[in-house]
């Protein structure tokens, strides 16, 4: 899963995915793409959008909780 390699003379750490060969600078960054790769996936209970990732799905729902809250800040001065 890590592969070394050397540029310019200067050893750099390159971690490549196992699944795809995707090169990444940092481990974290393996790792957020590692979860692409994985079986389970999530769906929004508001609009069936699929996600990869739970971390995803939590990320948009944050975008539907600050449209209602806009929603109901609006609706507040107009009634």
């Amino acid at each position: 899963m890590v592969v070394y390699s050397t540029v310019h003379g200067q050893s750099s750490r390159v971690y490549s995915c196992s699944e795809c060969g995707k090169q990444y600078r940092t481990r974290t960054g393996l790792w957020a793409h590692a979860a692409t790769h994985a079986s389970s996936s999530a769906f929004c209970a508001e609009c069936d959008t699929h996600f990869n990732s739970q971390l995803g799905l939590k990320y948009h729902l944050k975008h539907h909780s600050k449209h209602n809250e806009r929603r109901f800040a609006i609706s507040k001065y107009l009634v």
